[in-house]
């Protein structure tokens, strides 16, 4: 086992920002992505229970790079709050969000 107490950039991802985009936007994107791909792939990534946003987004960049990936990875982010205590608070939110 080793302990890492640092973030080192030629071995981590990190993210760095988010950028909020008009749907639109975001699906032109993807779709040029997509065919700028060897084989027109995308791939979705939906993570489970207790993982924020950010995790989600580093999980998916993590398997993209892992896996020589070629063309649009895209991740669904649940409404979490990351942590086992705010678990109920979690499932409200899944709720609101199965609505809209």
């Amino acid at each position: 086992m080793r302990l890492e107490l640092g973030v080192d950039e030629t071995k981590h991802v990190i993210l760095r920002k988010v950028i909020v985009q008009h749907k639109e936007k975001f699906f032109a994107d993807m779709v040029a992505d997509v065919g700028a791909s060897a084989k027109a792939s995308a791939f979705l990534f939906v993570h489970g229970y207790n993982v924020t946003f950010e995790e989600a987004a580093r999980r998916t960049a993590r398997l993209a790079y892992d896996l020589g990936f070629d063309g649009a990875p895209v991740f669904y982010s649940w409404p979490s709050q990351g942590t086992t205590l705010a678990y109920t608070v979690d499932e409200r939110n899944i709720e609101w969000q199965r609505r809209t």
